[in-house]
This record gives structure tokens, sequence and C-alpha cells, in this order.
């Protein structure tokens, strides 16, 4: 997973093998009660990786992810 890394190509080919297992299982008959992709990384920086919750993990602290996305002063938060 990269997904502290913004843009990495490898976040896109995740997305998008993730949305085709998804609509394999929903076409064999089973529908997932929850869908989620997203890490503390992927909560601040792939809001397409949202579905239908995320996983904040440390983020939920104040404390960055991955010190390129900066500060939790420099993404909005107090």
């Amino acid at each position: 997973a990269c997904a502290d890394e913004p843009g990495h190509p490898s976040i896109a080919a995740q997305l998008g093998v993730y949305r085709d297992m998804v609509a394999y299982a929903e076409k064999e008959g089973v529908e997932p009660e929850v869908r989620h992709l997203a890490n503390s990384p992927a909560t601040l920086t792939v809001p397409e990786a949202h579905f239908d919750l995320v996983r904040t993990g440390i983020a939920m602290y104040g404390i960055s992810p991955a010190p390129e996305l900066g500060t939790p002063a420099d993404l909005g938060l107090r």
C-alpha cells in the first residue's frame, strides 16, 4: 500500500481491483454490508477510496501518518 505517497500509481491500481472485486461479488449475489479501503493516509488524500467508511488510525489522534502530508495544522486541523 502506498496511500502515504500521494499520486503513487499503485493507488489507482488498487482502487480498480477493489471496485472490480466488489462488482464481481455483487454479480454473484454477495452484497457487502460495508465497503472500506481507506487507511489514515488515504482518508486524507484519496477521497475516491472512502466508500462507506474510513479507518483513520493514527490520524484520529492528530498525528500525520506520513511526513509528506504535513502537520495537522497544514491539513486544516485544530
